[in-house]
């Protein structure tokens, strides 16, 4: 099954990756081709708003590419560093770094309203690595915005997504002599996806250290 997947999977999405690379030939091009990454992350955004749909309180789109949460987390994400590269960078524009930061607004809404763990992990990443970055100066705003963010999400999130997050941490421990039992679907599941993706890492290390060089190989191991 290596074969095929490398073949006629992986092999046309790289061709079309050294496509699009090779079309940018300037940095202004590469700049249009940044713009327009954050201008479609930002139309997704507000096509969730308006039009999608939740299941367990889950954001995402009613159909298509974009109709699982973890995946809409995932693409708003990759477009979400670009708005942010815009605040930071100087301009000569008036006001031109305060109306980028508005667009970050909603896709940071939609991601945590699509209930993606790893989609909070990664953005808890991708801002510490922009505190990293950033002047002490900005580095106060940042976390000031960051505080303000934070306590905004608690005020709006649904419980449901609240408790889905606290998971993240780990299933709830029951008390004493109780036999755990979730009498919440939308928990129930999240307590099962976690123990899942957490038995899928202990099996992920101990196949690497059985098979260091070769791994299992691609698609052996969804």
């Amino acid at each position: 099954g290596s074969f095929n997947l490398l073949f006629h999977g992986w092999a046309k999405s790289f061709i079309l990756f050294i496509t699009a690379v090779a079309l940018l030939e300037t940095v202004k091009q590469c700049h249009r081709a940044m713009y327009a990454i954050a201008t479609g992350v930002l139309l997704i955004s507000l096509m969730c708003i308006l039009v999608g749909q939740s299941e367990f309180d889950r954001l995402a789109l009613p159909r298509g590419m974009l109709e699982n949460p973890n995946d809409l987390a995932q693409m708003l994400l990759l477009g979400l560093p670009f708005w942010l590269l815009i605040t930071m960078s100087e301009s000569r524009v008036p006001f031109r770094r305060v109306v980028a930061v508005v667009p970050v607004i909603p896709i940071l809404f939609v991601i945590v309203h699509t209930g993606s763990r790893s989609g909070l992990a990664a953005l808890a990443v991708l801002g510490f690595v922009t505190f990293r970055d950033v002047s002490p100066a900005n580095k106060v705003k940042l976390a000031a915005a960051a505080l303000l963010f934070g306590v905004l999400t608690l005020a709006i999130l649904p419980e449901s997504l609240q408790d889905r997050y606290v998971i993240l941490l780990g299933p709830p421990a029951p008390d004493a002599g109780e036999v755990p039992y979730y009498v919440d679907l939308a928990e129930s599941r999240a307590v099962e996806s976690s123990q899942q993706r957490l038995t899928l890492l202990k099996d992920s290390i101990r196949l690497t250290l059985q098979h260091p060089l070769f791994g299992v190989g691609p698609g052996q191991f969804s």
